[in-house]
């Protein structure tokens, strides 16, 4: 798979900015599902990008619901790492 330059952007300022850095290893994030998720839609083509992301939108929506938002993560992470999920 070929990527440009610009492709490797990390700005996080909205919820789909996300890329990961060139040097990017997928395996150390297999715990994170959604981490999987982003970089397997990434591969697809584009149609098929937009049907998969409108699956992922509500699972999104109730993950968002359900977790808070952590003033301290770095604001390089994707939103979704950004996020506390319970205080255990």
């Amino acid at each position: 798979m070929r990527y440009r330059r610009s492709a490797f952007r990390v700005t996080c300022h909205d919820r789909n900015s996300w890329t990961p850095e060139p040097d990017y290893d997928w395996r150390q994030d297999l715990d994170n599902a959604r981490t999987m998720l982003e970089l397997a839609m990434r591969a697809l083509s584009p149609k098929a990008r937009r049907q998969f992301q409108a699956m992922i939108d509500p699972l999104d929506a109730a993950y968002e619901s359900w977790t808070l938002n952590n003033p301290f993560a770095p604001p390089e992470l994707p939103w979704w790492l950004r996020r506390i999920g319970s205080l255990e």
